[in-house]
Order: structure tokens, then sequence, then C-alpha cells
């Protein structure tokens, strides 16, 4: 999912409306959706700005 964040934010849109409990997922490595948004830079600002108006504060969460 987090390939599709640069950019798509229609595609984000959708995935977090059907399954909305995916904005607080962690990847292999901890890294949240927020996290990719930001490092996305301004390909994903839109997506980010997005992910915090849905109430996403955490980056990394811990795997342990």
């Amino acid at each position: 999912f987090t390939a599709c964040l640069f950019g798509e934010i229609e595609t984000v849109k959708l995935v977090l409306k059907s399954f909305p409990k995916t904005i607080r997922a962690k990847g292999p490595h901890g890294f949240t959706l927020l996290h990719h948004a930001e490092k996305g830079g301004a390909d994903a600002l839109e997506v980010k700005e997005y992910l915090m108006q849905l109430g996403a504060i955490e980056k990394r969460i811990a795997l342990y």
C-alpha cells in the first residue's frame, strides 16, 4: 500500500474508507503510512495532510 502513497490521494482515501484501521498499521520495520507519506516529500504532501486530518501522528511503532 505504501507504494501508492506518492500522489495517489484518491487511492489512499478509498483504502482508508474501506479499511480505516490501516491508518495505524505498521509495516515490517514499524513505519506507518504517515512516515512513508512524509518521506514522499512534495509528491506525497496531499496524502500526508490527509492522514494528519484523520488523526495520524505516529511515524514508527515498536515491533516488540
